[in-house]
């Protein structure tokens, strides 16, 4: 399997301690069914000898997640897997609603306007508490919000999402 066949889960953004303790960003909505003592997930990327890893321990501290994997025991150790994600196969991803996207799905479709204007293509999405926010880039940057106001239409078979813009979203001020 390549990278693309899999679905982020976590991002590994430090140690905790000098156990092996790890602090992850979870990049999910399903966080029971993705971390439990027993479940495997994929080292992205792996490292030599190493891609599938175990999840010996966690620890909840209200949406932060710190958690243990087997055979790490040691800070070293957990040094090792700094910045890497945690994934599981696009197999294992839970089927969504309609209308709603995993963000490997939209990262790189194209995005235009209900008026045919191209935009670029989107290169990041940015998790907010009110709402994702696309970064589109071509020759420039637009930040554009996941709302339905402004996306119409999401065309993975074209790779493509449609947009109708809200007033002053697009000025080339």
């Amino acid at each position: 399997m390549s990278e693309e066949d899999y679905v982020y889960v976590a991002k590994i953004k430090s140690t905790t301690g000098l156990k092996g303790w790890l602090q992850v960003e979870t990049l999910t909505d399903f966080l029971e069914d993705r971390f439990a003592p027993g479940k495997q997930l994929k080292l992205v990327p792996p490292l030599p000898l190493r891609s599938g890893v175990e999840i010996a321990e966690v620890r909840w501290k209200g949406k932060n997640l710190a958690l243990r994997l087997s055979d790490v025991d040691t800070l070293e150790e957990a040094q090792l897997l700094m910045g890497r994600y945690l994934a599981v196969s696009v197999k294992e991803a839970p089927k969504l609603p309609e209308n709603t996207f995993y963000h490997y799905q939209l990262i790189g479709l194209k995005v235009v306007t209900t008026e045919g204007q191209a935009l670029g293509e989107i290169k990041e999405i940015i998790s907010n508490p009110a709402n994702d926010v696309y970064l589109v880039e071509d020759k420039r940057q637009y930040l554009i919000p996941a709302i339905s106001q402004v996306v119409k239409k999401v065309d993975l078979d074209n790779q493509q999402m449609i947009i109708e813009p809200l007033p002053g979203l697009l000025n080339e001020d």
